[in-house]
C-alpha cells in the first residue's frame, strides 16, 4: 500500500496518482493494499487511484483506505477500477473530515466479476464539505455493490451523495446509503441520490437509502429511482436521422455524465469519460467513429 501525508499549508498543483495491476499467471492470486492519506490544515492534493487486471485471470484485491482531512484542508479522491474480468474488487473506505475541511471522493466501476464498495465517512468539524459519489457500467453477470455511510457529527454540514449505474444482460447492482445526522447537529444539509439504467429484462437494481436524523433544524432529501431507457426521448434521436444503437448510446452516456459532472477537477473528469465511452464501444453501445 502507501502512505501519504501533505504537510499543512502545503498546495499540491498536479494529480498524484497510484496505479494496482495485479498479474496472476501463475495461479488465482490475492492482494491486500492499505492506503492511508492525512492532508494537513489548509493544504490541498488531488489523489487518482487506478485499479487494473487482466481478463481471465482470477484474483483478489482487498483494499482498506483510510481518509484524514484536517482543518481547512481539501481532497479530491478519485477512483477507477478496471479490474479483469473474473476479479473479485472489495474496498473499504473510512474517512474524518475536520472544521472547514473538504473531501470529494468519486469511484468509477467499469469491470470485475463482483465489486464492493464500503464507504464510512465522518464530518468531525462544523462547516465541514462533503461529496460522495460515483458511477458504475456493468455487463454479463457482473455484480456492483456500492454501502456509504454519511455521518454529520457537527452543525453546519454539507453532504452531496449521487450514484448512477448502467446494466447490461444479466448484472445487477446495489446501492445502500445511509445519513446520519446526530444530535446537536444542527444546520445540516445533506443530499443523496441513486438512479439505475437498465439495458436488458434480466438486469437489475437494488437501492436501499436511508435517513436517520437526530437533530430538529436539518434540510436533508434522498431518492432512488431505476427504468429503462426513455423511449420518447430514443424516438426524438432517431426522428433526427440518428440510428437506434448509436441513439441509445448518447443517452446511456449522457445519463453517467450526469454523476460526471460531479467530479470537479477537468482533467481527471475527463480521462473518466473518456473510460466510459471506451465501455460502450467495447459493449456494442455505440459506434466506433
Amino acid at each position: 500500500g502507501a502512505v501519504l501525508v501533505i504537510a499543512p499549508d502545503v498546495q499540491v498543483r498536479d494529480p498524484i496518482h497510484l496505479v494496482s495491476i495485479t498479474d496472476s499467471v501463475v495461479g488465482p492470486a490475492a492482494t491486500h493494499l492499505r492506503t492511508l492519506v492525512v492532508a494537513g490544515a489548509h493544504s490541498r492534493a488531488t489523489l487518482v487511484e487506478t485499479h487494473a487486471g487482466r481478463d481471465g485471470d482470477r484474483y483478489l484485491t482487498n483494499m482498506a483506505g483510510e481518509i484524514v482531512v484536517g482543518p481547512g484542508a481539501r481532497l479530491d479522491h478519485y477512483r477507477l477500477q478496471m479490474e479483469g474480468d473474473e476479479a473479485y474488487h472489495l474496498s473499504s473506505l473510512a474517512g474524518r473530515v475536520a472544521e472547514h475541511g473538504t473531501y470529494d471522493n468519486f469511484t468509477l466501476t467499469l469491470r470485475g466479476a463482483l465489486t464492493r464498495n464500503d464507504g464510512h465517512v465522518v464530518l468531525q468539524g462544523p462547516e465541514g464539505d462533503l461529496r460522495y459519489s460515483g458511477a458504475y457500467l456493468g455487463a454479463g453477470s457482473q455484480h456492483v455493490d456500492n454501502t456509504t455511510i454519511i455521518e454529520h457529527a457537527s452543525p453546519h454540514c454539507r453532504s452531496r451523495e449521487v450514484f448512477k449505474g448502467v446494466l447490461d444482460d444479466a448484472a445487477r447492482g446495489v446501492f445502500q446509503g445511509k445519513i446520519v445526522v446526530r444530535p446537536g447537529a444542527q444546520k445540516t444539509d445533506a443530499h443523496q441520490l441513486s438512479n439505475g439504467l437498465l439495458l436488458s429484462r434480466k438486469a437489475e437494481v437494488d437501492a436501499k437509502p436511508e435517513l436517520e436524523i437526530f437533530a430538529d433544524d436539518v434540510k436533508c432529501s434522498h431518492g432512488a429511482t431505476a427504468g429503462e431507457i426513455d423511449h420518447t426521448a430514443l424516438f426524438y434521436l432517431r426522428s433526427r436521422g440518428i440510428d437506434e444503437r448509436e441513439a441509445r448510446a448518447l443517452l446511456v452516456e449522457a445519463f453517467v455524465n450526469e454523476a460526471l459532472e460531479e467530479i470537479e477537477v477537468e482533467v481527471v473528469r475527463e480521462r473518466f469519460m473518456a473510460a466510459v465511452r471506451t465501455w460502450l464501444i467495447s459493449h456494442g453501445q455505440k459506434g466506433g467513429q
